[in-house]
């Protein structure tokens, strides 16, 4: 009772004069946000309820608002807020009363006690360190097993027989003969040949015939997948005899060399394969083929060869 007295001079003091300074240097808010409230019962509970703030020297906002009912909501200036509802309408008899009856209420309750801080967990302890092995003792070095050889690793021999035609001259055609010839392959897909031909004259050319004794040897590279696209080249002396059967048989014998390009295809797989090549044969210069003074005929600078030949291996 002796409060209510007491806060309301207080609230003639506070709307005839300007607001006492809070021992904090601020002063309390109220705001009242009640649209169908009169406005000088809106005043009056305005500063009804700063007085009450400033007799009990707390400082803060107070705001009352109206919407579905009358709702106090109080900020302290060193708290969290408080909120509460007003038992009757803000419109009502006496709504002033139970504003400041519901403020007395919020002010005199207990502060919710923030929860205890959790202790640090201490982090998980280290898992105990297994105990050393110790090293074994160096004994005598254990002998050293040569690695197995990879059969892809080592050259391989190979052996091709079969045929070979060149083409010559207008006056005698071409020689074909019989040819050999042996290669070691190496694993890096090239590999050294060495061979030999033997060719003869079908056609005589003024009853002359002749007959070709070859030697060559060279390289060779295979390509492909399969590797069955072949190019080499060698280096050859071919041993020329040549022969009239007249009354009075004359022989002539040459000796010339040659370079022989060629590119070979393998047709059907090992370990018997068919390959069927193409041959280009550069000669120093013209072969002039004599019998006495006269001049029987003559093999070109640039002739061309094709062989087919049956391979065997690898060995």
């Amino acid at each position: 009772m002796w409060r209510r007295i007491g806060a309301g001079f207080v609230a003639f003091g506070v709307a005839t004069s300007p607001a006492p300074a809070h021992a904090d240097g601020g002063s309390p808010i109220v705001s009242v946000e009640c649209p169908e409230l009169d406005p000088e019962v809106a005043a009056a509970l305005k500063a009804r309820a700063q007085a009450d703030l400033l007799v009990r020297q707390i400082n803060g906002i107070l705001l009352v608002s109206c919407g579905d009912g009358t709702t106090l909501t109080f900020t302290p200036a060193d708290g969290p807020s408080r909120t509460a509802a007003v038992p009757v309408n803000a419109a009502e008899k006496g709504a002033v009363d139970a504003v400041l009856e519901t403020l007395d209420a919020i002010l005199r309750a207990p502060e919710t006690p923030a929860p205890p801080a959790e202790p640090p967990t201490a982090p998980p302890a280290a898992p105990p360190r297994p105990d050393p092995v110790p090293e074994p003792e160096p004994g005598p070095e254990a002998p050293v097993r040569p690695l197995p050889r990879d059969d892809s690793e080592r050259p391989v021999f190979l052996v091709a027989a079969g045929a070979f035609a060149e083409l010559w001259s207008r006056e005698i055609g071409g020689a074909l003969g019989p040819r050999a010839r042996g290669v070691l392959r190496m694993p890096s897909g090239f590999g050294l040949v060495a061979g030999g031909a033997a060719l003869f004259t079908p056609a005589r050319a003024a009853g002359v015939s002749a007959r070709l004794v070859q030697l060559f040897a060279g390289g060779e590279r295979w390509f492909g997948r399969d590797e069955r696209v072949e190019v080499g080249v060698t280096l050859g002396a071919d041993l020329l005899h040549t022969s009239e059967g007249g009354a009075v048989p004359e022989t002539a014998d040459h000796v010339a060399f040659a370079g022989d390009l060629h590119g070979a295809m393998v047709v059907f797989p090992a370990p018997l394969s068919l390959s069927v090549g193409l041959h280009g044969v550069v000669h120093p210069g013209p072969v002039r083929v004599q019998l006495g003074e006269t001049e029987v005929f003559r093999i070109p600078t640039v002739t061309v060869g094709v062989s087919l030949d049956g391979v065997l291996g690898p060995f």
